[in-house]
């Protein structure tokens, strides 16, 4: 896709078009209201308060609840550890199709009895069991030896018909030792955390640290700590983690991008963004739409500067365009993206049948259209119902379209768009990036 693609994007927010305008670009309103005759100020006041009050604004910490598994569910209170370096044999969850990520909630329904037989066992235990790296062309599904050990926080007692039910978060890093091990059980390193000290620690002028408080004099004060160095100041700013927190920061503001659209829309605009390195670098490696082969490479990194130094690179080379995984045609962008959801724009669902869907929410999207009406059965935002998306040039399923079933809530609609049925342009950032010999720290 050249670069032509991106311009035509931008354009045809204006353009006329002849074909049905129902999937393209379309409106997060249902409903445009006719223009107003001239009325007195006093009455358009009481109108538009009447219609500010039946609104009602969706409560984006429903989706992080995944109440659509079932009320019945039972909290696990405890949290468990492991230490650093630390070698332990964890049951491991069979291949899933997903890079996890620490911070983020895998929700599952099983119906395989060895995989129920392996959770319960979890269970009666440390409630943690370990999920390797995987994902699959269609074709052919790659597995690696690095994974993140899961910790089950709430599950459902009795599983019937619907299968067990589980919700669990990731918590940390792992190596499995021995690819060849048994399936079920492996032998695995906890991957550390290194949090690396501040260069420029040694060498600060005593004079100058009445001043570091200030965010105006900290990066001034830094400079100055520089020049008694052999090296500039910019060598010192790349390991800088509150300069590199603020440059990432700064180039996630593509999720505020058309803010003006989004509250138009009535689309949620509000993003938590963690402040802690660790945390935000996990949350970025998430969130981010990028390959799966680029998420690895980030869980293989045992220092939060080295992640952030990473993904502030991938952020500045993003062409911030979502195409078609199967046709390469354009579905949407970065700027569309926006979070329906308290852990961020993209999270990770399961559907009654037990497969997993890491879901990215856009307000708009382009050259997909809808199925059928939609369905509120298992629906992933409560107070929304559903209805399957496919490309309108290869006809292949990229998505979900979901529909207020109340017509006070806002936003109206908003579309779920699959992980694995979009790919991501990476700009110049190359996929030989992912060899660790070519990444320089």
């Amino acid at each position: 896709m050249d670069d032509s693609a991106v311009e035509d994007y931008s354009d045809s927010f204006s353009e006329d078009s002849s074909e049905p305008e129902e999937e393209e670009f379309e409106d997060a309103v249902v409903g445009v209201v006719d223009e107003l005759s001239p009325e007195p100020v006093g009455q358009l006041m009481s109108v538009n308060m009447e219609q500010d009050q039946s609104e009602e604004q969706f409560d984006t910490d429903l989706p992080s609840l995944h109440s659509y598994l079932g009320a019945e569910l039972e909290v696990v209170r405890g949290r468990t550890v492991l230490e650093d370096g630390a070698i332990v044999t964890l049951d491991m969850l069979q291949p899933a199709d997903l890079v996890l990520v620490p911070g983020q909630t895998l929700p599952l329904t099983v119906f395989d009895p060895p995989t129920i037989n392996m959770l319960r066992g979890c269970l009666r235990n440390d409630r943690t069991f370990g999920v390797l790296a995987s994902w699959s062309d269609g074709r052919n599904t790659t597995i690696n030896n690095i994974g993140t050990t899961a910790e089950i926080y709430e599950y459902l007692p009795d599983e019937g018909s619907a299968g067990f039910r589980v919700k669990a978060k990731a918590r940390q890093r792992f190596r499995m030792l021995d690819p060849k091990s048994n399936q079920w059980k492996a032998r695995v390193r906890i991957l550390p955390e290194i949090k690396l000290p501040d260069p420029l620690q040694a060498v600060q002028l005593q004079s100058l640290n009445r001043h570091r408080t200030s965010p105006a004099l900290h990066l001034k004060s830094r400079r100055a700590d520089a020049a008694v160095t052999r090296w500039p100041a910019f060598v010192y700013e790349q390991y800088d983690v509150d300069k590199l927190i603020a440059d990432i920061k700064k180039e996630l503001s593509i999720f505020s991008q058309g803010q003006k659209d989004k509250e138009k829309e009535k689309a949620p605009v509000k993003v938590i963004i963690p402040d802690d390195p660790t945390e935000l670098s996990f949350w970025v490696a998430q969130n981010v739409p990028m390959k799966e082969e680029h998420r690895l490479l980030l869980l293989r990194l045992n220092s939060p500067i080295q992640r952030l130094r990473w993904e502030l690179r991938a952020l500045q080379q993003c062409r911030q365009v979502l195409c078609c995984q199967y046709c390469l045609n354009m579905i949407g962008c970065s700027a569309d993206m926006f979070s329906m959801s308290t852990e961020g724009p993209q999270s990770t669902y399961v559907n009654p049948g037990g497969y997993l869907h890491e879901t990215i929410t856009l307000y708009k999207v382009k050259n997909v259209f809808s199925i059928g009406p939609p369905s509120t059965e298992f629906s992933w935002f409560p107070g929304y119902g559903w209805s399957c998306c496919k490309c309108k040039h290869c006809n292949q399923h990229v998505g979900w379209k979901f529909t207020a079933t109340k017509s006070q809530l806002k936003p109206v609609k908003f579309w779920g768009i699959c992980r694995r049925s979009i790919t991501v342009k990476m700009g110049t950032l190359q996929p030989a990036d992912c060899d660790n010999q070519l990444l320089v720290f």
